[in-house]
Parts: structure tokens; C-alpha cells; sequence
């Protein structure tokens, strides 16, 4: 039999929302990079297939697209049964697609699961004739039994947890199913037809591609607002996965899949300290060395627990806290001491593991009072970040059933549960917009305590001020030299973190060996300049990351002279140094990165002659320290706050203009980058590729220009300037025509450009959307940057011909 799984899309203008996966169905900003995996999908067709049915899923959430590929991939695999997950906020979009499904295959068995308990009722199926079958709550074995009832004699009497027509055209159902209490038995989910780099969270920004899975399921907890427990286990059992099938399954996903962390999204993870440690033990066994998160309660481990979860690589942690308010928290069956929490969340502190905080508005006995008391506790717990919602309850909770006897639902449109755009609920003191306008300014408030805030040691302890990071490819015979440099630094409050990209040249062990006050990272293979650099960044202590090539050496004043404009102004969030040919410190290699209306990037000064002394070329001031477009990045300071804003460089980059793309989405935050004059490097440059261009420089130089501008660029600068736009891979195109070679090269990265530009618009829609800059404000960047450039081109070049 043939089994079509599809989480069918749901959009609105500006969101997109997440369904399968999510124990709250609700809507996400567009510029949001949270993406649940789909669990019960992907364990059903996971039993399917065992069972030897042909199978195919589709989510078209993840993989963003639109209805009509949805069905016409849907009609393509030409299914026996489709399998629908549907929500309640979605389902007017659910019912509409299977509306459509069911015209369009006719024959086809149409059967829904999920989070909608108005379905369970078996008046459903009597108003609702494009489905066939509702299974209720959990429903891998559901489905597997009434796969093999249709394959027989259509009886499905027998089938638990299933709502279905009998032979007489009359709706049945035969209630609810035990829940599946031998986890191990069940295949790991599905993952062959997933995108799985769609898939999104990351709690304290352990490394991507991250593994989403359950180690468990089910809460011995009562909150009237949870979902899962009481809609789709209609119990509080609690069940778990023995250790070893847990990291089996890690094992065969790093292999398979190339993971770098783990999120273990559990109910509730941290329940058993024996099997906390028992998990732990088999983490370390393997020798994965992979940092992992977990959805965890702040009362159920003790001390010693957190720190030997800490041991085998936590790294992150999501609390549940809801309010500030202990009978609030009390009232909903939470059963939470705050007392502990707090206790908790400084111990997390302490240890250096991140924190990212769940609080919600609006519970039963909230006022405006409590509200201000849940807003100021986020603030003092200080967590790296947060999440503040509005209490949506779910028909089939508890919370549904109180809200409706006590008349505060404000509506009965299903598609306004979504817990965090709209409140459907009041209290006695508070209105539904009373509860969306304190959320929607509480968000505001913890977004600038986040960039104001000057981090404490409760939150990173270091015994440095900044993190050097030096990606490396078969860089031995550079990178001594670069050390040694950094040996006569006079600033001495810094570590060295050098990452070496899978080199033949054996600069690891040349490193180990002669350098061990140098942490070396030797990564299986080399992941580009960007991907080199974030694996640096995430092991780095400093509240400010230098970034510097392997065959760059920096004076002794190098990094005191650059970190001094960040000390001075807290605007100031990325420095560019002033970076020197090697042995020809009067020729410039760069004094910052500019970038035209045209969208040509350039480094400032390129080749031209500039004597040391001298002021800035385009500047007459005399400070030592000024606004430039951007920062080349083999020698660059980045305040920490800026990469965990930006997200860091983008890997799918590799390299090449990855400097220039920080630069802009950094600006575009509102930071401020600036040429530091004094912060003197020389460089050798292209070390790397041994020349300027090869074939492989300038396939990535024309891929990641048009990242850079489909990622970048506002509307209205793009169309205002689109006729030089348009010109830009022209011109590159013809420069390199004299080695047809390359032309072929840059042609063919600038068509990979274009290729990806669904991927990149979905990253604009991020940058875009969270910006603070204005379109006049990147106009006048651009424009400065072409003054910059007219003004650098009349000075003389270098007599090297560079």
C-alpha cells in the first residue's frame, strides 16, 4: 500500500506556521528560524515502511512550499491513504488542502492525526466527509493497524484509537488507545525524505546541523495548559528510551547525517537520575564529543546531576517558568518551586551552560501586577534568551474547559490560538488586547536589556578579554609567524583558538606539539572560512572575538589599538584593521571593506601606496578611528554581542564576501563598524589558492555575490540601483575572459547564486525583517563607500603592480 504523510503549508502575510512537531501549533515571524522536527510523522512512517508499505512524506512547512507543489507531489506519488497532521489553529487551512486533496484522488483514504481534539468526537466524522479516519492522540501503532484492516476485510472494530465509518456508512469510534509504553521498540523516524538542514532548534546556539529527538515521552505533570499529556497521551505517563538505543540513534545520524549537536526535546528530559547518568555514561562510552540541549524542568535535578550532565557535553538548557506569581503557577498544576528555579538558573550560570526561559501571560489570576513581577523576574534570571507567550488554550486541556465555564474566551475562531500573536482569553483585571500589548512590550524590553547588558560572570566566567581565532588549511608554514606576532602582543589578556580545517600539512600536530598554550580544534574537514571560524567562535571564552588569518602577523599593538574604539563607545561592535603587505608596510592590502549602489565590493586602499603615518587618506580629523562599510575579516574585531545578534558567519558561504555579509547584517542591527588605524597587520595574502584567482576563488566569488545582495539589499535599493546591479556580474564576467577558464567559473557560481536564491530569500526574510536600519540610512552607506573608493583610486599604486 502506498502512504502519503504531508504537513500541509500554512501561511499567512509576514509568518509561517509550525505545526507538526510543536506542542503549541501557532505562527511564526518570518524572520524566526525555529523549525520543530515532525515527530509522530516520522515514527509512523518509519512503522509503515517496517511494515513493507511504500511511503513518501512531504513537509511542506520546512521545506516552504507552496500548496500546489504540495498536492501536485501529493498526486504524484499516487497514494492509497494520506496521512494529515492537522492543529487547531491551522485546521481552516488543514480542511481547505484536504478539500482539495480529496477531489483531486478521489480514492484515496484520507486520515488525520494531531493536535485538535474537537476531531476525536465521533460527530466529526458526520460533518466532515472528506476524511475517512481520525486517530486519536499518539498514532504509529493506529495507523499500523488500520493500514493492515484495509489490506484485509475492512474491519477495523478492533483498531484502538481510531474514529472511522463502519460498512453501513455510520461514524464509529472505538476510543482511546493505550499509549505505547516499550519505546525501544518502535524504528527511529523516518528520515530519508527530509530536508533535514531545515530543521531549527538551537537552544544556546549549539552548532548546526542539530538532531532533534525524544529520549521520552509523556509528564507526570498536571499543567492545565500542556497539550501533549492530556490531548495527545490522555495520561501522565511517563516513558523512556533505554540509554543505549538513545545514542545509537545519535551515532547513526552523525554518520549519516553530519549532526553537530543534539537537542533532546522531551516532554520533560531531567526526570530519573539514574537514567540522567546512565545516558550520560553511554555519551561518553561512545566518544561523540557532541554538545547537546535539552527541555528540562528546573526542580528535577539536583546539583550533582547538572554538573555531570554539564561533564558529558550539556550545553544548553529550555525552562519551563511561566510566572512570576507562585499561585499562578500553582493554580495551573505546575507544581514548580520558584525558590528552585532561581536556584537552577544560577547554578546554569555559574557551570557556563546557556539558558533560554519560557514564560507566559495571561494564566488564570493574572493581573497587571503580576504581569510586571513575571517581565522583572526574565530580567534578573538574565537568560541568554527567552520566550514570552500568551496563554492559548487548546480545546481538550483543562485550561479550554475553566476558560469556556467561566466565560473568558473571547472567541471561537480557532485561528486565533495562536499563542503569540493573539490572546483569547481575559482575566478579571485584564483584556484580551491588555494581555497582547504587555507582551508585545515585554519582548521589546528584554530585547534591549539583551543588547544592553553588560555580561556578567554569572553568565560567562573568562579569564580573558578576547578570543583569537585563527582558521587554518595547510597553513604550516604561515601561521608560526602569526603566532609569534601574537607571543609579542602588549595586551596579554587574550586566548588563542586556532582551527585547522582537515590540513594535510600536519600544522596539528606541528601545533600540539610547540604551541600548547594554543587550543587547537582539528576539524575532520575543511568547512570554509566561515564554517572554520564558527567552530572557533563557539568554543571561545573572550567577550570579544578577533578574527586573524593564518599568514597574517599583527604588531604588538595590534590588538590593544583595535579593541580601543569597542571599550570607548558600546555602539561600536565591529573593528577593521589596518591591513599591510607583508614586508611592504606602506602598501595597503586593506583599511576596511566598502561596497558600491552597484553592489561592488571592494577593500579600501587595495594596492595603493599610504605611508604609516599618514591620516586616513579620505578622512581629515585626525582620530585614529572611523566608520568604514566593513571589515575584512582576516583581521577583525567582533564584539561577542554582534556575532550571537547576527547569528555569526554564514557557513553556506564557505568562503569569500562572508566578511562582507557580517558587515551588512550587523549594520543593518544598528552596530557600528570602524577603521582602526593603528591596528596594523601584514598580511601575505592568498596563501590559500597560492594566487589571486583560480577557478574555485571565483566560482564562490560570483555564488556569494548574489547571497550577498539577495540577503542584503532592501526592495528599494535594489530597484533603484538595478541597471549597475544588474552590470556587476557582467563586468567580473568580462575581466575574466582573457582565461576563459575562469570566466566559465564565475559564470557558473554567479548561475549556483541564483539556484540558491530561494534559500537565501528565506535568510533576507530574517535579516530584512529585524532590521533597524532605514533605506535612506544603506543608501548613504553605499554612497560613502563610492566617495571612498573615488578618492582612494587617485592615490598611487604600488610599484609591486598589487
Amino acid at each position: 500500500m502506498k502512504v502519503f504523510f504531508g504537513n500541509a503549508p500554512w501561511r499567512q502575510k509576514g509568518l509561517y506556521g509550525v505545526r507538526a512537531g510543536s506542542r503549541w501549533p501557532h505562527l511564526e515571524d518570518d524572520t524566526a528560524n525555529y523549525m520543530p522536527f515532525p515527530f509522530f510523522m516520522a515514527y509512523a512512517q518509519a512503522v509503515a515502511e517496517k511494515e513493507g508499505h511504500k511511503t513518501l512524506m512531504v513537509d511542506a512547512i520546512a521545506e516552504d512550499v507552496s500548496e500546489s507543489e504540495f498536492l501536485r507531489r501529493m498526486k504524484a506519488f499516487s497514494p492509497d491513504v494520506i496521512v494529515m497532521e492537522v492543529s487547531t489553529p491551522s485546521y481552516g487551512v488543514d480542511i481547505q488542502v484536504a478539500r482539495k486533496a480529496r477531489a483531486m484522488l478521489p480514492d484515496a483514504k484520507m486520515f488525520f492525526a494531531g493536535l485538535h481534539a474537537e476531531m476525536y468526537n465521533i460527530e466529526f466524522l458526520d460533518r466532515t466527509p472528506e476524511t475517512d479516519f481520525v486517530m486519536i492522540g499518539e498514532y504509529e501503532y493506529i495507523l499500523r493497524d488500520a493500514l493492515k484492516a484495509l489490506a484485509n476485510d475492512g474491519d477495523f472494530s478492533q483498531v484502538g484509537g481510531l474514529l472511522y465509518r463502519d460498512k453501513n456508512g455510520a461514524s464509529q469510534s472505538t476510543g482511546r488507545r493505550e499509549t505505547i509504553n516499550q519505546l525501544d521498540e518502535l524504528p527511529w523516524p523516518m528520515r530519508r525524505d527530509l530536508k533535514m538542514d531545515r530543521y531549527h532548534d538551537e537552544p544556546g546556539g549549539i552548532p548546526a546541523p542539530s538532531l532533534q529527538m525524544w529520549t521520552s515521552r509523556g509528564c507526570p505533570y498536571t499543567c492545565t495548559f500542556c497539550v501533549f499529556p492530556q490531548v495527545v497521551y490522555g495520561n501522565n505517563k511517563y516513558r523512556v528510551r533505554s540509554p543505549k538505543d538513545v545514542v545509537d540513534e545519535i551515532e547513526h545520524c552523525v554518520k549519516e547525517h553530519g549532526v553537530q549537536s543534539v537537542y533532546f526535546d522531551d516532554d520533560t528530559f531531567n526526570i530519573g537520575k539514574p537514567r540522567m547518568y546512565a545516558l550520560c555514561e553511554e555519551l561518553e562510552k561512545r566518544n561523540l564529543n557532541i554538545p547537546w540541549a535539552v527541555m528540562a524542568r528546573a526542580d528535577t535535578s539536583d546539583e550533582e546531576t547538572l554538573r555531570r550532565m554539564h561533564a558529558a557535553g550539556l550545553r544548553a538548557l529550555k525552562f519551563g517558568v511561566e510566572s512570576a506569581d507562585q499561585n499562578i503557577v500553582d493554580d495551573v498544576g505546575k507544581r514548580l518551586d520558584l525558590g528552585k528555579v532561581r536556584r537552577s538558573v544560577a547554578l546554569c550560570h555559574e557551570l557556563g551552560i546557556r539558558l533560554h526561559l519560557t514564560f507566559i501571560f495571561g494564566l488564570p489570576g493574572e493581573t497587571r501586577g503580576s504581569m510586571q513581577q513575571t517581565l522583572d523576574l526574565a530580567l534578573e534570571l538574565n537568560p541568554d534568551t527567552l520566550q514570552f507567550s500568551i496563554a492559548t488554550p487548546f480545546p481538550g486541556s483543562k485550561l479550554y474547559e475553566q476558560m469556556q465555564d467561566e466565560g473568558r474566551l473571547s472567541t471561537d475562531d480557532f485561528s486565533k490560538f495562536d499563542g503569540f500573536h493573539s490572546a483569547v482569553v481575559s482575566t478579571d483585571e485584564l483584556t484580551s488586547k491588555e494581555i497582547e500589548d504587555f507582551v508585545a512590550d515585554a519582548t521589546k524590553i528584554f530585547a534591549e536589556h539583551c543588547r544592553t547588558r553588560k555580561r556578567k560572570g554569572a553568565i560567562r566566567k573568562t579569564a580573558c578579554q578576547t578570543s583569537v581565532i585563527i582558521p587554518a588549511w595547510n597553513s604550516r608554514e604561515h601561521i608560526i609567524r602569526c603566532l609569534i606576532g601574537l607571543e609579542e602582543s602588549d595586551d596579554k589578556s587574550f586566548e588563542v583558538i586556532v582551527v585547522d580545517g582537515g590540513s594535510k600539512d600536519e600544522t596539528t600536530q606541528m601545533l600540539e606539539e610547540s604551541y600548547p598554550w594554543v587550543h587547537v580544534i582539528a576539524l575532520p574537514e575543511n568547512r570554509g572560512f566561515a564554517g572554520n571560524v564558527n567552530a572557533g567562535i563557539k568554543d571561545a571564552n573572550g567577550a570579544y572575538i578577533a578574527v586573524l588569518n593564518a599568514d597574517a602577523k599583527p604588531s604588538p599593538s595590534w590588538l590593544s589599538n583595535l579593541r580601543k574604539p569597542m571599550d570607548e563607545d558600546e555602539h561600536v561592535g565591529v573593528c577593521a584593521s589596518r591591513v599591510v603587505e607583508f614586508l611592504d608596510m606602506n602598501t595597503l592590502q586593506s583599511a576596511g571593506d566598502g561596497l558600491t549602489r552597484g553592489m561592488y565590493p571592494f577593500q579600501i586602499g587595495h594596492g595603493r601606496k599610504v605611508e604609516l603615518t599618514d591620516t586616513p587618506f579620505w578622512q581629515t580629523n585626525g582620530h585614529p578611528w572611523h566608520t568604514v562599510f566593513g571589515a575584512s575579516a582576516c583581521a577583525a574585531l567582533y564584539r561577542r554581542e554582534v556575532i550571537e545578534d547576527t547569528g555569526g558567519f554564514d557557513e553556506d558561504f564557505f568562503a569569500y564576501l562572508e566578511d562582507v555579509d557580517l558587515s551588512f547584517r550587523a549594520r543593518h542591527l544598528g552596530w557600528e563598524v570602524v577603521f582602526v588605524r593603528d591596528a596594523i597587520v601584514e598580511h601575505v595574502g592568498h596563501s590559500t589558492y597560492g594566487k589571486q584567482y583560480t577557478p574555485e576563488t571565483v566560482y564562490l566569488l560570483g555564488r556569494n555575490w548574489v547571497n550577498l545582495v539577495v540577503k542584503n539589499v532592501p526592495r528599494k535599493v535594489f530597484w533603484k540601483n538595478f541597471g549597475s546591479i544588474a552590470l556587476r556580474p557582467l563586468i567580473e564576467f568580462a575581466r575574466h575572459t582573457k582565461n576563459p577558464g575562469l570566466a566559465v567559473s564565475y559564470f557558473g557560481g554567479v548561475a549556483k547564486g541564483l539556484l540558491d536564491a530561494r534559500k537565501s530569500l528565506k535568510k533576507r526574510r530574517k535579516v530584512l525583517g529585524s532590521r533597524k536600519s532605514t533605506d535612506e540610512e544603506v543608501l548613504s552607506w553605499l554612497e560613502e563607500s563610492e566617495r571612498v573608493l573615488s578618492v582612494a583610486n587617485s592615490l598611487p599604486r604600488a610599484t609591486n603592480g598589487k
